[in-house]
């Protein structure tokens, strides 16, 4: 039996990331336990036991435990690993969408994407919403460095836009874009918000556009993502929208939301944007004549 691979990838995709990772692990198991797993971890614990049992034997028999169940965890991890991919494949061949396992994130304008080390984009789905380009990932990045490094997991969807906007951040997590992605961006400016959205958002515009800004996530856009897509956060950045999710999603639901998410963009922002064409043409003759 050949490991899972894209090519195996089920008709239908699969409900969540468990379903997927049971189903690889028992194709891998099926034919690996025999051949590599049980000898390898007997073979493992023996070689610990012996190596301590006439000094100490009690570390003698701590060793024994302690060796299979540190290859049990990494096994695991590779099985929920193989599982997520497995997962995001099988939905991004029922949208009839493009896959990439990992890649660089290099050439987008997120401002999340320049945050700490060893950005890479996994389980990568890229296809069309409302004819736009759009894609959805899992984002990995870490912050510090040795016992201080912390790895963060998100998920991330672009979506192309019509024409170029103010830089404009709509974040769920103030505390953490405080610190990890506001602190990159210079000449950034707090918007009030009333009612519900004051304790729970934080809307950031690049100064001077606060208006504009405004009139692209206006108060009917607010409560519909405070309703719908409560756990989301936005950006705007050139002619690009990012969306933020922060941890993997899981189940196909969570990610159907969010695809729903980018069409009701899509169909949001396009007439918006074609009706402010003469400010945000303001707007670009404005940011050139600061740059001369």
């Amino acid at each position: 039996m050949q490991e899972p691979t894209q090519e195996s990838t089920p008709r239908v995709p699969y409900a969540n990331v468990h379903e997927a990772v049971r189903a690889y692990a028992s194709q891998w198991l099926s034919w690996h336990t025999t051949a590599l797993v049980i000898p390898t971890l007997l073979v493992a614990a023996l070689a610990g036991w012996a190596l301590f049992a006439e000094t100490d034997p009690w570390r003698s028999w701590l060793q024994l435990l302690w060796i299979p169940a540190m290859v049990g965890v990494l096994v695991w991890g590779y099985f929920r690993a193989q599982g997520i991919a497995l997962f995001y494949q099988g939905i991004a061949a029922a949208w009839h969408w493009q896959y990439a396992a990992s890649l660089v994130p290099a050439g987008y304008a997120a401002t999340l994407f320049s945050v700490g080390h060893g950005q890479i984009l996994r389980n990568m789905m890229g296809g069309t919403v409302g004819g736009a380009r759009a894609f959805i990932a899992n984002l990995e990045y870490t912050v510090g460095s040795g016992k201080s490094a912390h790895t963060y997991t998100n998920t991330v969807a672009m979506l192309a836009l019509s024409d170029r906007v103010p830089h404009v951040l709509l974040a769920v997590d103030k505390d953490r874009f405080d610190s990890q992605v506001l602190s990159r961006v210079r000449n950034f400016e707090a918007v009030p918000l009333e009612g519900a959205f004051e304790d729970r958002v934080g809307l950031y515009v690049q100064s001077g556009f606060e208006l504009e800004a405004l009139q692209i996530i206006h108060v009917a856009m607010l409560e519909k993502l405070g309703t719908t897509w409560s756990k989301y956060s936005l950006e705007f950045v050139g002619s690009e929208l990012y969306v933020y999710a922060p941890r993997v999603l899981s189940t196909r639901d969570e990610v159907e939301e969010l695809l729903s998410l980018l069409h009701y963009a899509s169909e949001e922002l396009g007439p918006r944007l074609r009706h402010m064409q003469g400010s945000l043409r303001a707007m670009r003759e404005a940011t050139a004549a600061k740059k001369v």
